[in-house]
This record gives C-alpha cells, sequence and structure tokens, in this order.
C-alpha cells in the first residue's frame, strides 16, 4: 500500500512538473538549456523522475537548430501607392447670410386704414409721403391708388362741415355733385385737406375749363386745384337684381372700360385741368388733383397704365389719385 501510495505522489508530482516546464518553455526562448536535475534524490526518486526530467529537457531546449528559423512575411511588400489629388471643385453653394426680419406689417398689410361710422377708406403706406412729393416737387408727377367702402346710405353719412358748404352751394351743373363732395370727404381725412374755395367761387378768363374745387394740404400752406371724373361705361339695362333708385337716372349697368376709353377719358380731363390753372383768376394753387373714381381694381390699374404713356407735357402739371369704390353706387 505504501509502494502504490508512493508511486501516485511521485505520478502526481511528476505531472506537476511537467506543466511547470511546458509554461516555462513557452515563455523562455527555444535556444535556451534548462539546468540539470539535482542529484540529491534516492534510488528510487531518480528512477522514477528521470524521464520526467528528459522530457522536461526535450520540452525546453528542443531539437538543436543549425540557424534560427524566421517567419515569413505573411503578405508580401507592396509599391508604395500613390495618390494623385484630384482636382478640387468648386462648388457655388455657400450659406446664405440671415436676411433681417421683415415686418409684419410691411409684409401683409402694406395699407393704412382709416375706420369710421360711415366709411373705410384704404391708403397705401407711403401714399402721404408720395402725395406730398408729387405735390411739391414740380418736376415729379404720378399716380397713387385708394379705396373707400360706405356702410351707410347717402342720407345717412356724416360730412364734414366744409362737404356741406359744398352741398348747399351746389355745382356748375351736372350730376357729379355727390362725387366731388365725396371726393373732398376722402381727401380731408385721409390729407388733411381744408376747402379753400367752392367750384362757384373760383373766377376764370372766358372760354375756360374750370376746377371744381381749391384746397389747402398736409397741414401747411400747399394750395392744390382738384378736379373730379368717374370713369365708366355702361353696358345692357340692368337686371331685376340689380334694380335700385339711383338706376333710373343711369343707362344701364356699368361694364370694364377698354384702353381706348379710359386713355381719352384721361387726356380730356388732363387738358381741362391745365386750362384752368392758367386762366384761374382768383386763387394760385401750386398743382392741381386729378381724382377718378374707378368702378373696379381691372379699371384702376388699367387707367394708371394709361396716365404713364400720356405725354410728360401734359401730365407735368397734375398728380393722379385713383379710389376704388365698394357700397357707393350713390356716386354713379
Amino acid at each position: 500500500m505504501a509502494n502504490r501510495s508512493w508511486s501516485g505522489a511521485a505520478r502526481h508530482a511528476w505531472l506537476l512538473v511537467a506543466l511547470l516546464a511546458t509554461a516555462h518553455a513557452f515563455r523562455t526562448p527555444h535556444h535556451a538549456t534548462a539546468p540539470p536535475p539535482s542529484g540529491r534524490h534516492s534510488h528510487n526518486e531518480r528512477g522514477l523522475l528521470a524521464p520526467a526530467h528528459e522530457a522536461l529537457g526535450l520540452l525546453a531546449t528542443g531539437p538543436p537548430l543549425a540557424q534560427p528559423l524566421e517567419a515569413p512575411p505573411l503578405v508580401a511588400e507592396a509599391p508604395p501607392l500613390v495618390i494623385a489629388e484630384a482636382p478640387r471643385r468648386r462648388t457655388h453653394w455657400r450659406k446664405k447670410p440671415v436676411q433681417p426680419a421683415v415686418q409684419p406689417q410691411q409684409q401683409l398689410f402694406r395699407n393704412r386704414f382709416i375706420v369710421a361710422k360711415d366709411f373705410l377708406i384704404r391708403i397705401p403706406l407711403d401714399a402721404g409721403r408720395q402725395v406730398r412729393e408729387f405735390v411739391l416737387l414740380s418736376h415729379l408727377a404720378g399716380c397713387v391708388q385708394l379705396g373707400v367702402e360706405a356702410f351707410r346710405p347717402l342720407d345717412s353719412v356724416h360730412w364734414s362741415g366744409s362737404a356741406l358748404r359744398m352741398l348747399m352751394e351746389g355745382n356748375a351743373g351736372g350730376s357729379s355733385l355727390i362725387s366731388e363732395v365725396l371726393a373732398f370727404e376722402m381727401l380731408a381725412r385721409a390729407f388733411g385737406a381744408h376747402l379753400e374755395k367752392t367750384e362757384k367761387e373760383l373766377a376764370y378768363r372766358p372760354g375756360s375749363k374750370i376746377t371744381d374745387f381749391a384746397i389747402q394740404a398736409f397741414g401747411e400752406n400747399v394750395p392744390l386745384g382738384v378736379s373730379v371724373t368717374r370713369a365708366y361705361s355702361w353696358g345692357g339695362p340692368p337686371t331685376e337684381e340689380e334694380e335700385r333708385p339711383w338706376d333710373r337716372r343711369c343707362r344701364g349697368r356699368p361694364v370694364a372700360l377698354t384702353p381706348c376709353a379710359a386713355r381719352r377719358l384721361l387726356e380730356k380731363k388732363l387738358f381741362a385741368v391745365n386750362s384752368s390753372s392758367r386762366n384761374v383768376r382768383n386763387y394760385r394753387w401750386r398743382k392741381q388733383i386729378l381724382f377718378v373714381w374707378a368702378f373696379s381694381y381691372a379699371d384702376a390699374c388699367l387707367l394708371e397704365e394709361e396716365y404713364l404713356r400720356i405725354s410728360t407735357k401734359l401730365r407735368a402739371n397734375t398728380v393722379l389719385l385713383i379710389s376704388r369704390v365698394s357700397g357707393v353706387e350713390w356716386i354713379w
């Protein structure tokens, strides 16, 4: 039993030594030699451990080599790769500069509104500056479009004192008195106009054309003459739905203006404006305003286009104001 236990212990010791030798072999190079085994062992121990020492020596040292082996290169050395740089392509993309924020009033609402109980007047934001420049500078002449919408019938309109004065005195004749009074009311509310002389108070040389009334505007001593006209053409008889009391004095339904009719109307009125400016006796104005009532937006744009095509000499003394109307059928 003792021999069996001893041989079992020796076998375990041999395995432990073999494992240690194997681990040492992986750490040491191949040309290293293991130290000789110690001779301080009994006979039985030498017999048992000699094969282990020999095995450990072979594992540690390996067979003798004439020259150390070098590991072959895994990948053949490739020639240096030369990459030609492609020409840089000029791109047109650039970061856009940040645009300043547009004021909502300038972006969405380009008009100023004057709201009253009886009228709503639409005026472009820069209309006051434009009209003032057209009036004060003799070499300038231009056109400005306005708009008016009435909330009340004619007998319920709240007229100013000067407008009532015009209504009481009347005009020189014709059916344009209401349109002239409404034109003055718009100029008074939009540009601060003051009535100076009515149509009957202005005196001219014999044979001259006449102006409807004279005003002062813009809070300064800027005398102006004002001539009012209505731009419309009448078609066939009105339908039953279009019957109104004011239709009795009309000749049918209003239709769109033609370029020929618009140009003829403007040339006729501009000639009359120049004639009255030369022949007026008891008042001197800087320029005149030709106030035109337009039935639709298309007619207003057509009138502006034809006005710009007229000769500069004929329109140099006149500022054109075109007003579109809605709910004001009683001026026609």
